[in-house]
């Protein structure tokens, strides 16, 4: 299994992981594939904020797993700080080391970019996960849908 940078000729393969990933962790919800691909893309071209994607790729061009994130300043700790927005791997691949792989590779890249504090995106099942990398739970996103009438 090849860890490596994922790059725009990804995206598709990207997205269909992505796209993936949400159906599982939320099958109400209605994932817009197009839109994250747009993204992903964009983001790659945006200096802003330094945006890596990590693959796990087997050996005839399948994607399995990847990891996003992003580095950028956050004015309110006046630090550098690698946000991790996606982690998902096939669940057939799970139970081995790609996780660790994809992990320790974006964190490598976080430290080159002189990244500061760690954070990673999860959902409410993912605290456990993150807990025993000593990640602690900052803060909560709260989520409700907008109607027309606010």
């Amino acid at each position: 299994m090849k860890i490596r940078l994922a790059i725009k000729d990804d995206a598709p393969k990207v997205s269909a992981l992505w796209e993936m990933m949400v159906n599982e962790m939320r099958p109400e919800w209605t994932p817009n594939r197009q839109w994250w691909e747009k993204m992903f893309i964009a983001l790659l071209d945006t200096p802003l904020a330094q945006y890596t994607v990590v693959v796990a790729e087997e050996a005839g061009g399948n994607l399995v797993g990847f990891i996003d994130g992003l580095i950028l300043p956050e004015p309110s700790t006046g630090k550098i700080h690698g946000v991790g927005q996606h982690f998902y791997i096939m669940p057939e691949y799970r139970n081995s080391t790609i996780a660790g792989r994809l992990y320790a590779n974006i964190i490598s890249v976080a430290l080159k970019g002189g990244v500061q504090i760690l954070e990673f995106f999860c959902f409410p099942d993912g605290i456990k996960f993150w807990n025993k990398r000593g990640y602690g739970l900052t803060r909560c996103m709260m989520r409700r849908e907008v109607a027309s009438h606010v």
